[in-house]
């Protein structure tokens, strides 16, 4: 796996001046491969203090080709903000757009959120895209575990796993696909690039099935929001919604409808409470009972025609 290298810092300027060097650049080799994974995450991963309104870690996994993402996504995006706000230098964020904070003030008029919504949900219906998501339920895991698991371990693990299981599908192997991250400052893309190498090169085990990922060559990267990377504000924008859907099924039904075509897995973990008397100390390493991802708590669908077509 590489990680930040001289030549990974050429492809985040190239993202920053201008997201067609992704495809056009000189650094672009034949060893790349098709696609682009963005990732995001709502919530986060601390268990000594839970928020007791929002108890998860949500983390997305958006994958595109790199040619859908360039004649698709970048233009379509690039032109609802234009539309709304009449530029496109503009980072979209759910939260923000949410509360109606800052530039999103405009959706205080709601004739003009409704129709940026509806915007953005003909975006998503729309968009060639795959979505992989792993949500970790941090009250239940405590309520399970005296000792458990690092929360984002355990969603990237699972994000991971799928991810492999998707480029294997795609004829992927041995093509470098770069991963990219949105920037939260130093410490906080060293945890998340130090649980990706952990994981990607087996230094974390849990329970007896382990993915090979040496096939299936990832470059993570770290880009910071100002970069205005179209990937990671789409990630942005599902992943909250996601999560909200967890904690009350089908407060975001309109949401959920434009991305249930794109999910190619969905993982709640644990997926139910534990009653009284069950918690028990998290497991060791390569045991029976270490953590695994049982089919029934996954939710799988193949995206459908539509997902990878555009109008």
């Amino acid at each position: 796996m590489q990680t930040s290298t001289p030549r990974s810092n050429l492809r985040i300027g190239a993202l920053m001046r201008d997201p067609k060097a992704i495809r056009v650049s000189p650094e672009t080799t034949s060893h790349d491969g098709d696609y682009m994974i963005f990732i995001d995450e709502s919530g986060d991963a601390q268990l000594d203090s839970i928020h007791p309104h929002f108890p998860l870690l949500n983390l997305v996994c958006v994958l595109i080709r790199k040619d859908h993402y360039l004649d698709h996504l970048v233009p379509r995006l690039s032109a609802i903000k234009t539309q709304f706000f009449g530029r496109t230098d503009l980072v979209l964020h759910e939260s923000e757009m949410r509360q109606k904070q800052g530039p999103f003030a405009i959706f205080t008029d709601q004739q003009t959120h409704y129709r940026c919504v509806e915007a953005l949900l003909t975006l998503l219906n729309n968009a060639p895209i795959h979505i992989i998501a792993a949500c970790i339920h941090k009250s239940r895991l405590k309520a399970r575990y005296t000792r458990p698991f690092h929360p984002y371990a355990l969603a990237m693990r699972f994000c991971l796993e799928r991810i492999q299981s998707f480029l294997q599908q795609g004829q992927q192997a041995h093509l470098r696909t770069q991963v990219i991250f949105e920037s939260r400052g130093k410490r906080d893309d060293q945890l998340a690039l130090k649980q990706f190498t952990n994981i990607y090169q087996h230094q974390q085990p849990i329970g007896r099935y382990q993915p090979n990922y040496t096939r299936f060559p990832m470059e993570p990267l770290f880009i910071a929001k100002h970069a205005n990377v179209a990937g990671l504000q789409i990630s942005d924008l599902v992943a909250g919604p996601m999560a909200r859907d967890i904690l009350t099924p089908g407060s975001q039904a309109r949401v959920m409808q434009a991305i249930s075509p794109k999910l190619i897995a969905r993982k709640v973990f644990p997926d139910a409470p534990y009653g009284l008397g069950k918690t028990r100390v998290s497991p060791a390493e390569n045991s029976r009972h270490a953590i695994s991802y049982p089919d029934h708590a996954v939710f799988r669908t193949m995206p459908s025609p539509s997902a990878h077509t555009s109008t």
